[in-house]
């Protein structure tokens, strides 16, 4: 058998003939590796293009076959039209799981002549399929607006509400007509949906009406605090220039005490707020003084969501990491790693 431990950024041709002996071996947990080495080398593999297609379309094993549709699309960015026609062939497989990986891999390749098809398979019988393909769509951006009203038909469909939600947010100014619907799910007993659509806002903050901001206000004084803190977090995503009005309420929420999980506490809908409304790192930072630990902890995630402006903060971030508090050492941490990304590695 030969060897699976490849080079990734650049194969040799032995390395190559090494991976092409193994994608043919009848033991399907080797072909299932090299397949996996295949993906993650990327266009590097592409002469390997033929045989990963062959067990898309056709392996004993669904796992190498579910796998092979990811290296399709992996290895296929170089002649992305190729790779694209390959998965629009695999996404009428009678196996849902081929469906979906096959519609995510027309999301990474985001071929603009692939979006019909992805528009169909959001009506898909499967929710996986489903799910995959609001996933899809949303890998397109602004572009994937033609498929809006599928989009938006999915967000009464429960099991895949959360997925819809996300997509809508970066269709961008097409879908912010639909964003009273969105903010009528903070009230969804599902925090993840509510978590959702504040999400959404940030990518449609520039785009909603007035009454949209009131309704959110409203939902600030709601009874119970779980929705009262993702409601802070909706409020924040809309932005100073809409929401700054309730910036008072919002570092009102940092102060109070409750009981109950810290991530659904109203202290950390509104650290989470208060970053993404922007201009507020100093009267977050003021709360890093706090003595509860789930404040400081939120203090954190709140810097984290305030972007570039947050580069400002990376030091009050690097001293939480010897908090006495696990964590709040956990939450600076992944700050931390949340401002890099945001900032395209510019953390010091």
């Amino acid at each position: 058998m030969a060897s699976l431990s490849v080079e990734l950024t650049e194969l040799d041709k032995g390395s190559l003939s090494d991976l092409g002996q193994n994608l043919a071996s009848a033991d399907p947990q080797v072909r299932l590796r090299a397949v996996s080495a295949v993906a993650e080398a990327g266009s590097a593999a592409a002469e390997l293009f033929p045989h990963v297609l062959a067990l898309a379309r056709a392996d004993s094993s669904l796992a190498v076959r579910q796998e092979a549709v990811r290296a399709v699309a992996s290895i296929g960015t170089g002649n992305a039209r190729q790779a694209a026609a390959a998965l629009e062939e695999l996404v009428v497989a009678e196996e849902g799981q081929i469906r979906a990986a096959a519609a995510r891999g027309l999301g990474a390749l985001r071929v603009v002549e692939s979006l019909g098809l992805l528009g169909r398979l959001l009506a898909d019988p499967q929710m996986l399929v489903r799910e995959a393909a609001l996933s899809a769509v949303g890998a397109f951006g602004t572009v994937g607006s033609p498929e809006l009203q599928g989009v938006v038909a999915n967000l009464d469909v429960p099991l895949v509400r959360v997925e819809a939600i996300g997509t809508l947010g970066k269709l961008g100014p097409s879908a912010a007509g639909h964003a009273a619907a969105l903010v009528g799910f903070l009230l969804d007993s599902d925090v993840r949906t509510r978590v959702a659509v504040a999400d959404a806002l940030v990518r449609l903050r520039s785009h909603v009406l007035d009454d949209v901001v009131d309704r959110v206000g409203e939902l600030l004084n709601h009874q119970s605090d779980r929705f009262r803190a993702t409601a802070a977090m909706a409020m924040g995503s809309l932005g100073e220039a809409k929401a700054g009005q309730h910036k008072r309420t919002l570092l009102k929420m940092l102060r109070e005490n409750t009981i109950g999980p810290a991530t659904l506490s109203p202290a950390f809908g509104a650290a989470i707020g208060l970053g993404r409304l922007g201009g507020q790192g100093e009267e977050l930072v003021r709360h890093l003084a706090s003595k509860r630990p789930e404040v400081r902890a939120a203090i954190c995630e709140g810097l984290a969501e305030m972007g570039a402006e947050g580069l400002h903060y990376q030091a009050r971030l690097m001293e939480c990491l010897q908090d006495p508090d696990e964590r709040v050492r956990v939450a600076a941490a992944r700050s931390l790693n949340k401002l890099r990304d945001a900032t395209a590695g510019k953390l010091s």
